[in-house]
């Protein structure tokens, strides 16, 4: 059975046996609707490292769950000799990608979840729209257990350090230098870091 639209022409059957639904509830079209309410194309094309180097899903998520780890759960480094398909088929990504297409929303993707309740943009929506090419190709690379067969990386944020000249309202010292002066006026003298 073929689904006509107005970009693209999509087999539905390999979706059917690939995903166990049709295009009504997983299109993998684009630049068409999401697969579900809460995919987000990080899991499957995104890289961030943070400032100390660990490699993490989403810059915006935040706690210990937000850090891509081993099956032991020992948390991915940059300076780790491990590849991309390691560390994008890593237990935590897998489980994420897996949920996502089951339209269930991870708790590290809280943020994304309570802008979008609020009648908001997220940073998930926006990744979703400008990467929206990739993800027919993305979702034809995933496998039924959620692993990618050959992981490409659209979008890169490495942090290597905290030296920026800006001091943006949202931002910490962990992340920019020029903050430490002011995060130290106003913390106890174990807390500064100056």
């Amino acid at each position: 059975m073929r689904t006509e639209t107005s970009d693209t022409v999509a087999d539905e059957e390999p979706c059917r046996r690939r995903h166990g639904r049709d295009h009504s509830t997983l299109r993998a079209m684009s630049p068409g609707p999401e697969p579900s309410s809460s995919f987000c194309v990080v899991p499957w094309m995104d890289r961030f490292v943070n400032e100390s180097g660990f490699l993490k899903v989403c810059c915006v998520a935040e706690g210990e769950e937000n850090y891509i780890t081993d099956a032991n759960g020992r948390r991915f480094h940059i300076q780790d000799d491990v590849s991309e398909a390691d560390l994008q088929n890593s237990p935590r990504l897998v489980a994420l990608r897996q949920a996502m297409l089951n339209g269930e929303w991870n708790p590290i993707c809280g943020r994304c979840q309570a802008a979008e309740r609020s009648g908001g943009g997220s940073s998930r929506t926006g990744r979703n729209h400008h990467l929206r090419q990739y993800v027919a190709e993305a979702l034809a690379d995933t496998s039924l257990d959620g692993t990618i067969r050959t992981p490409k990386i659209r979008h890169l944020d490495l942090r290597l350090g905290n030296y920026c000249n800006l001091t943006c309202r949202m931002c910490t010292p962990g992340a920019s230098k020029l903050w430490i002066d002011s995060y130290d006026r106003v913390q106890p003298a174990s807390y500064r870091l100056g």
